[in-house]
């Protein structure tokens, strides 16, 4: 009994430093995802680091936005969307994955930012245009977008503009609906500039909530696209008119 006693004792305490240890483990690794989600919201808030350079200027003229240009090249504009979080530049990579972890300054982020697909080579008001950004849970870059699968929300938050080096376009949302990363109607630009009406009726049959008239054929339009909670692969997309703004200034925001 003194032998197997000796031994109970000896398997108590290494079952104690195991636990332990274990809980030294479990402890490091919930102080390094919170370390990590918070990195995330850092950089998700960079947008706040870059206001000074958010376009304002007369008709023509954005300095700022050029000044932010030194900054990376890539930046293509601004985009701010009434009386939302949404109040970002935009830029575009050479392909559609590189500003998926990478931030509005070129630098490693596992935000990203918010970026225009390289698929796009027409002017903006003519064609149509991809938008990507992630959904955050502190409503940063496009956290807010699937608030505008609710009504009220949507009927609040119907337009936003578009401030590129030369000119600014004004953004009047019509529909916001749910789909997933293999529909081929949003995420294929070529496919939707050659079949402006087929785009229409997908969106229509798609439900979610439409909202105000429809864009004519010729009309340019924005797609707005960031993940979805409720599946695998889901996407919540919020479309938007596309039209010149003859008058650009604070009475749009």
């Amino acid at each position: 009994m003194g032998t197997l006693g000796r031994l109970a004792r000896r398997l108590n305490r290494a079952l104690e430093s195991c636990a332990a240890l274990l809980a030294i483990l479990l402890l490091l690794w919930g102080s390094y995802c919170l370390w990590c989600d918070a990195a995330v919201r850092r950089q998700a808030n960079l947008g706040g680091q870059v206001l000074q350079y958010k376009p304002g200027g007369e008709q023509g003229e954005n300095p700022t936005l050029a000044e932010l240009q030194k900054l990376n090249p890539d930046v293509i504009g601004w985009l701010s969307v009434t009386d939302t979080p949404i109040d970002y530049p935009v830029v575009q990579g050479e392909d559609d994955f590189v500003y998926v972890n990478h931030n509005v300054l070129g630098e490693y982020a596992m935000s990203g930012a918010i970026f225009l697909s390289c698929q796009n080579s027409a002017r903006l008001e003519d064609g149509y245009s991809l938008v990507y950004g992630h959904h955050m849970e502190n409503r940063a870059m496009f956290g807010c977008l699937p608030e505008y699968l609710q009504r009220d929300f949507f009927a609040a938050h119907k337009t936003g503009v578009l401030r590129l080096p030369e000119r600014t376009l004004k953004l009047t949302f019509f529909a916001c609906v749910e789909t997933d990363a293999a529909d081929d109607w949003f995420y294929s630009t070529g496919r939707c500039c050659q079949n402006r009406a087929g785009l229409l009726r997908h969106i229509r049959s798609l439900g979610g909530v439409q909202m105000g008239t429809e864009p004519q054929e010729t009309q340019g339009v924005a797609a707005f696209s960031t993940c979805s909670d409720a599946r695998t692969n889901g996407r919540v997309v919020l479309l938007a008119k596309i039209e010149p703004e003859e008058k650009r200034g604070a009475e749009m925001l």
